[in-house]
């Protein structure tokens, strides 16, 4: 198997950071198509499963986007960065110690990266959500749902989100987002919380931060590791390859 060194000119995430990439799905054609030539066979295939128009599109730009931003790490084309996909669990990048995670709402995707450990990210796009008081008290650990339901109506949608977001992307980073049931832990549904907590049966040293990439969404990032510094860039579609802007540092305490 090749062992993949992380490229000595590029800002690679220091321990204890993550770097959080924000990507604009709504990309003109002439990009989806050049896109379309760094995914690998089993993206393609599934790219032309998707029904031709915004949602085939929007899968091409978070795919092909988060191979660019890989690559970039790597020092390599991003044609030819490999992927492993266990049949259980997330991708990962073959022979280098390198985490990812991608979540997409809307127009956004969120591609986070760390230097190894578990890593798991969730977007949301804020919006109107039917039954979200059923579906919290259904779905999030008793105290979580004895806490939504104390909450004045107009700080419900906030916690719902906060909530989500925090519960996905720990389940994201330990891989049982299919297998674990949601109130099987609990998060803080403090909406203001940046370094917001998580209890689980069985599991210690877990990390959870909060964070808006943009205006109108929300989104969380768990690790195993503890997430001192958060990194904010943006990928664009104008360079050949992404460059690693200094970005906006955001100092977080324990």
């Amino acid at each position: 198997m090749a062992q993949f060194r992380l490229a000595t000119n590029s800002r690679v995430p220091l321990p204890g950071a993550v770097h959080l990439w924000t990507i604009n799905l709504n990309q003109p054609a002439s990009v989806v198509s050049s896109l379309m030539n760094v995914l690998d066979a089993s993206e393609r295939a599934r790219a032309s499963r998707l029904w031709e128009g915004p949602l085939r599109s929007r899968f091409v730009v978070a795919h092909g986007a988060t191979r660019q931003i890989l690559a970039q790490y790597l020092g390599i084309p991003a044609s030819i960065l490999q992927l492993e996909r266990p049949a259980s669990g997330k991708p990962r990048v073959r022979g280098a110690a390198l985490s990812f995670n991608v979540s997409q709402s809307g127009n956004i995707a969120i591609c986070a990266v760390s230097y190894g450990g578990r890593l798991g990210v969730d977007l949301e796009q804020i919006r109107p959500i039917a039954n979200a008081d059923g579906m919290a008290a259904r779905f999030f650990a008793p105290s979580e749902s004895r806490q939504y339901a104390e909450m004045p109506t107009a700080d419900r949608q906030a916690a719902w989100f906060a909530c989500w977001t925090r519960k996905e992307a720990f389940l994201k980073a330990t891989g049982e987002l299919l297998e674990r049931a949601l109130d099987s832990f609990e998060v803080d549904l403090t909406p203001s919380a940046s370094a917001p907590r998580v209890t689980a049966a069985g599991e210690s040293g877990w990390w959870l931060r909060s964070f808006s990439p943009v205006t109108g969404y929300l989104a969380a990032v768990a690790g195993d590791f503890p997430i001192a510094m958060l990194n904010s860039y943006e990928w664009t579609a104008e360079a050949d390859e992404p460059c690693l802007p200094t970005g906006e540092r955001i100092s977080l305490s324990a």
